[in-house]
């Protein structure tokens, strides 16, 4: 309608200040709106490259493109719901990081670990994690350790012993100081290098 005012206005009057006051007056108005679609379209591209972060388990990014719109427009209507659906995931994350922490506590590794994945899925860059799973994967390889230790131990005893029984004293002794060395202070050792 403003344009076919326009028109009218210049076939009347060709040089009219009010033709040129009115033109001024629709470029502005187009340049407004234009503005406004590229600002909406920017906060959609954000809003679907956060979804897109989230599911990739990216929470950090999707909360950066989350602010770099709210900048654009903190009052479109999509901006509220996606700012939940962080703030959801980061109490998730923070949970499974509480619980970690109390299963190292406990020296549950494999259940730490397993929150750590959990907690990972949802936001693979959170800091804390990468220092619980590095006391976790310690903490299960100390165990591992002890282990094998303690089969070491078991079965050179028992090899020591059955050796000394079948009168194989030299390789009863070589397993009472393999016992030894892998446990200095065990009776058993001791007494069957004796």
């Amino acid at each position: 309608q403003a344009l076919q005012l326009l028109q009218r206005v210049r076939e009347l009057e060709p040089a009219s200040p009010a033709a040129d006051l009115l033109d001024r007056s629709i470029v502005e108005r187009q340049t407004a709106e234009e503005g406004a679609a590229r600002i909406r379209a920017r906060i959609e591209q954000n809003i679907a490259q956060a979804s897109a972060a989230m599911v990739r388990g990216e929470l950090g990014l999707a909360a950066r493109l989350h602010a770099d719109a709210v900048k654009l427009d903190a009052g479109h209507a999509d901006l509220a719901a996606l700012q939940a659906e962080i703030e959801r995931r980061r109490r998730t994350v923070e949970t499974h990081t509480a619980a970690a922490r109390e299963a190292i506590s406990r020296q549950q590794y494999d259940e730490a670990l397993t929150e750590i994945d959990a907690a990972r899925a949802i936001d693979a860059d959170a800091k804390a994690l990468t220092e619980l799973a590095e006391q976790a994967t310690s903490g299960l390889a100390a165990i591992e350790r002890e282990e094998r230790r303690r089969k070491q131990l078991a079965a050179a005893l028992a090899g020591g012993l059955e050796r000394l029984e079948r009168g194989e004293l030299d390789d009863a002794l070589r397993l009472a100081n393999e016992a030894a060395t892998l446990d200095p202070g065990n009776a058993k050792a001791l007494a069957l290098r004796k």
